[in-house]
């Protein structure tokens, strides 16, 4: 019984062998990879193309994007001079934390200033005796 299982054993091995010596040359990396490359379908290359045009068409609008905010911030900064200098002498900037005293675009001016000194939302709102969703808004709005 041993003899048997042994001879069906090499029998399986020898054959093995040969129908690998016959396949050695069909089926090598590097027919594969040319075989994949000369493949390649032209949705893959009008995919590629499309992706390329919308990362272009992304980054112009970003860049758009970022000139309006600047534009926007140096039109609002001229309003504001503009109105300072229509007051005449006195300041519409003026450091007042009575927000009736002191008007609407003092009270940005405020906001932003406080922001930009690290204080947070909460320190801000105590500051300026405003609501949090008002200087949230303006904080989105302005800054």
């Amino acid at each position: 019984m041993n003899i048997v299982l042994i001879s069906i054993g090499l029998i399986l091995i020898i054959t093995a062998m040969f129908e690998y010596k016959k396949d050695k040359g069909k089926h090598s990396f590097k027919k594969e990879f040319k075989n994949a490359i000369d493949n390649a379908n032209d949705y893959k290359v009008e995919i590629g193309k499309l992706r390329k045009e919308f990362s272009e068409t992304i980054l112009e609008l970003q860049k758009e994007i970022y000139q309006v905010k600047r534009l926007e911030n140096s039109k609002s900064d001229e309003f504001l001079k503009n109105i300072e200098n229509k007051e005449g002498n006195e300041s519409v900037f003026s450091e007042k934390t009575d927000i009736e005293e002191v008007g609407y675009s003092s009270n940005i001016e405020m906001i932003r200033k406080l922001i930009n000194e690290g204080k947070d939302i909460e320190e801000v709102c105590g500051l300026t005796k405003m609501p949090k969703g008002e200087v949230l808004l303006v904080k989105e709005l302005y800054l």
